[in-house]
């Protein structure tokens, strides 16, 4: 009887497990993403001035859009950390937003307060949130690339 040769690429495995964690991560982060953005989408529960569209935001409610800059700051990025190994860091961070010029750089203000304003919490709820089912939604990418590595083999 004839025997059969398994040749395979750790490299090859390597990269794929890898890709796999990319992808559960990345998903991760959009996820949050997007729980950010519908926290920022909600319509105010406070004051209405005088020459607003929308009414504020209560104090401890989420930020009432305004120019939208805040909702459209949110991105999820990838970041790499080494050459050698090839390390990956998911973040999710505020970027300039859709057609403006700066980061919204008053969302940590909104988040956690000023000596003169109340905080507006919209980050750690949706961490909050999504945290539960982080593990689930991970896993649910990294095994796509696992059968993709079963269905197709680790050969070089």
């Amino acid at each position: 009887m004839g025997r059969n040769k398994v040749i395979f690429s750790p490299q090859k495995i390597m990269r794929l497990q890898e890709k796999g964690v990319r992808d559960g991560l990345g998903f991760v982060a959009i996820v949050l993403q997007r729980r950010i953005r519908n926290r920022l989408s909600r319509e105010g529960t406070g004051k209405l001035y005088k020459g607003n569209a929308a009414r504020s935001s209560s104090p401890g409610q989420p930020p009432v859009a305004q120019s939208n800059r805040l909702r459209n700051s949110w991105i999820a990025a990838s970041k790499t950390m080494g050459r050698k190994r090839g390390g990956k860091k998911m973040t999710l961070r505020v970027s300039q937003g859709a057609g403006f010029p700066e980061p919204a750089k008053y969302a940590w203000f909104l988040e956690y307060g000023t000596k003169y304003m109340k905080p507006r919490p919209f980050i750690e709820p949706s961490v909050k949130t999504v945290k539960p089912r982080a593990a689930k939604l991970f896993n649910m990418r990294y095994r796509k690339v696992i059968e993709h590595i079963n269905r197709s083999g680790p050969h070089g």
